[in-house]
């Protein structure tokens, strides 16, 4: 209708609009496939961490093989909510649920702020690993313990929330078991089930933090923390006995957790 527009749209040009038009429409839709990816990634981190990824030196969980593995030394360390079985007794299951998730998004952050990475959950339990230092491990052991203290002064807890704590450091293996159409994340060693019984045995001693003679050798800086020796026991499955020690809070030192 334009008579100044008239052959303005050329074969040539028409053709070159609908090149560019196609180029566009490749461009979005992979832009839509990448979001989507990350998107998916983002997805996948929640059930494998990224940290596990970082570790086997894969950039994606898709990367990922039956098979892939490390050896390491690291930090482990369990925790689990004290009396859970008889608190649970008394809630529905939907309180249950509402229950272990509060308390797990208390401690939970902690963890990653000092390098940790959460493992697994076990019902009310947590395996977390420190790759980078048993320091790392007690500290964040310390910080939640103080965390919970302040979450029971805060909802005025007529019965407190209380955790126990157990810590061992070893070589272990962090790899992928399972076949092809199911694959799993895991870590083998026998420094995770000292570390298990260790935990279990701060109901033993009424204590709220215990580690190991393998973590207590291995810290940087032992003077942070105040340390007594508890006791040589034998732990469920071994033949030796081990030393465990009863960590808390010194008031003669302090730590910096690392950037």
């Amino acid at each position: 209708e334009n008579n100044l527009l008239e052959g303005s749209f050329t074969s040539d040009r028409i053709d070159l609009l609908k090149l560019l038009s196609s180029h566009i429409a490749i461009s979005i839709d992979n832009a839509r496939l990448y979001e989507g990816s990350l998107q998916l990634n983002e997805s996948y981190e929640r059930f494998v961490p990224r940290d596990f990824l970082n570790l086997l030196g894969k950039d994606s969980i898709i990367d990922v093989s039956l098979g892939d593995h490390i050896e390491k030394k690291m930090s482990i360390l369990f925790t689990d909510i004290r009396n859970f079985t008889a608190l649970s007794e008394k809630m529905t299951p939907d309180e249950n649920f509402t229950f272990i998730n509060t308390i797990l998004n208390v401690i939970a952050p902690i963890i990653r702020k000092y390098h940790g990475f959460i493992d697994k959950y076990v019902g009310d339990a947590i395996m977390a690993l420190y790759p980078e230092s048993a320091d790392d491990a007690v500290q964040c052991a310390l910080e939640m313990q103080r965390a919970l203290k302040e979450y029971n002064q805060k909802h005025n807890m007529i019965e407190p929330i209380r955790i126990g704590i157990g810590i061992n450091t070893g070589l272990l293996m962090l790899g992928t078991v399972g076949e092809e159409q199911r694959l799993g994340a895991t870590v083998i060693s026998d420094a995770v089930n000292i570390a298990s019984r260790v935990e279990s045995l701060t109901r033993e001693y009424g204590v709220d933090i215990l580690i190991t003679e393998e973590t207590y050798t291995s810290l940087e800086f032992p003077d942070a923390y105040h340390v007594e020796k508890m006791v040589n026991t034998l732990v469920k499955g071994k033949l030796k006995t081990i030393t465990v020690y009863k960590v808390s809070d010194s008031n003669n030192a302090s730590y910096t957790p690392r950037d």
